[in-house]
C-alpha cells in the first residue's frame, strides 16, 4: 500500500495532468485510507478479544478479509469471536470470505 500511495501522491500532484484524473486518483487513496482505517479498528476489537498479535488485511470492496492472529492454535469459540466481530463491523461480509490463520 505504501507504494500505492506514493504512486497516487505522485498522480494528485502532477499539474499537467488532466483534473478529472487527478480527481481519480485523490478519490482512490481517500478509498484505500477508508479501508486503511476499517483494518485498524478491526485489529482493536479483535485484540480486545484477548489476543496478543493480529493484522487484518481486506480487499477495497470488502468480498474479502484475512485476519491473521498471534497463537498456536485457535479454539472454535476464538473463531466465533473473531466472524462475530467481522460480521458486526463489515456489511455485508460473507463468511465464506473470511480467512483466519492463526501464526505462532
Amino acid at each position: 500500500r505504501e507504494q500505492e500511495m506514493l504512486y497516487l501522491d505522485g498522480i494528485i500532484g502532477n499539474t499537467s495532468l488532466a483534473a478529472e484524473t487527478v480527481n481519480a486518483a485523490a478519490t482512490q487513496k481517500m478509498e484505500i485510507v477508508d479501508l486503511m482505517e476499517k483494518e485498524l479498528v478491526l485489529e482493536g476489537l479483535i485484540k480486545a478479544k484477548g489476543f496478543e498479535d493480529v493484522a487484518v488485511t481486506m480487499s477495497n470492496s470488502n468480498d474479502n478479509v484475512n485476519v491473521i492472529v498471534k497463537a498456536d492454535e485457535l479454539s472454535q469459540e476464538d473463531v466465533a469471536g473473531i466472524y462475530s466481530v467481522l460480521a458486526e463491523q463489515v456489511d455485508g461480509i460473507s463468511y465464506s470470505n473470511i480467512k483466519i490463520i492463526p501464526v505462532k
